[in-house]
């Protein structure tokens, strides 16, 4: 893929995106998706020559124009820089919100819209970039869990047979989508979700394990909300990448520490950009 005169090829260490580039690691910053979007924008009018230009087209180019506008004013989480730049169709997807809401809202403040296009893609973007991390910490995890069992005995693999099957059927039904936004930020608070989540099902008469499992996890959730913003957590995480996520929680959510306040941007662009025919 190229970009902006680079030749890329994305990849991750930890939360650091990095454009690899012969010998040097090129970080991937704002500038580099405002580069890539700019880009879909010139394939996009550069495809029909202006001379067969309708109604239809010079609305979708303005409007194309605007989201991008607002997606260069937005303020976008460093953390999302790599999993939004690996996305091939920015604009044609904000786009799609554009649609849907054109159709409910008349007459239209194409400005305002604009930037709800853009606040809303960038919303549905972070929800599967940190369902994404979930998944991730929930495997690694059930994969560790599988190892310590493979170190163990016969006779103790049989006895942890029922641990063995819910730990399965857990990690099936969390990676199977279906968690709220909050709920999924929740859960990467926690170390070892799996096992939390288990002990606290374990004790309990379930006739359905399928259905506990999922409503304990959901409760497990939404304790652990309910203990970050009062501050009630008697021990800190001892990994940073969650203690990365829980400060992250509590900036976001609000927390102690944090206000609970969130800056709404200005629907004023700072500036406009307009392309050559």
């Amino acid at each position: 893929m190229t970009v902006a005169g680079w030749q890329t090829n994305t990849f991750y260490g930890g939360n650091q995106a990095v454009i690899e580039n012969s010998s040097e690691n090129i970080p991937i910053t704002k500038e580099m998706i405002v580069d890539k979007i700019d880009a879909e924008l010139a394939e996009f009018t550069g495809s029909t020559p202006v001379a067969n230009r309708g109604i239809e087209f010079e609305d979708k180019l303005e409007a194309l124009t605007l989201i991008r506008n607002a997606l260069y004013n937005l303020p976008i989480p460093h953390e999302l820089h790599p999993f939004i730049f690996n996305h091939e169709n920015i604009l044609r997807e904000a786009f799609l919100f554009w649609l849907d809401e054109a159709v409910k809202t008349m007459p239209l403040d194409r400005l305002a819209l604009s930037y709800d296009c853009a606040a809303n893609w960038l919303t549905e973007v972070r929800h599967e970039y940190r369902t994404a991390l979930l998944r991730e910490r929930l495997a690694g995890e059930h994969q560790a869990f599988l190892e310590e069992e493979r170190q163990k005995t016969p006779d103790e693999i049989i006895e942890d047979a029922w641990k063995i099957t819910c730990m399965a059927d857990l990690l099936t039904v969390l990676t199977n989508g279906g968690l709220e936004p909050q709920e999924i930020d929740a859960l990467l608070t926690i170390e070892h979700p799996l096992h939390t989540i288990f002990g606290d099902f374990l004790p309990k008469d379930n006739e359905n394990h399928l259905y506990a499992l999922t409503d304990i996890a959901l409760e497990v959730a939404q304790t652990r909300h309910n203990d970050l913003v009062t501050g009630n957590i008697d021990l800190q995480p001892e990994d940073a990448v969650t203690k990365q996520h829980l400060e992250e929680y509590l900036k976001f959510y609000g927390g102690p520490a944090y206000s609970a306040e969130q800056d709404v941007p200005d629907h004023e662009p700072e500036w406009d950009m307009e392309l050559e025919p």
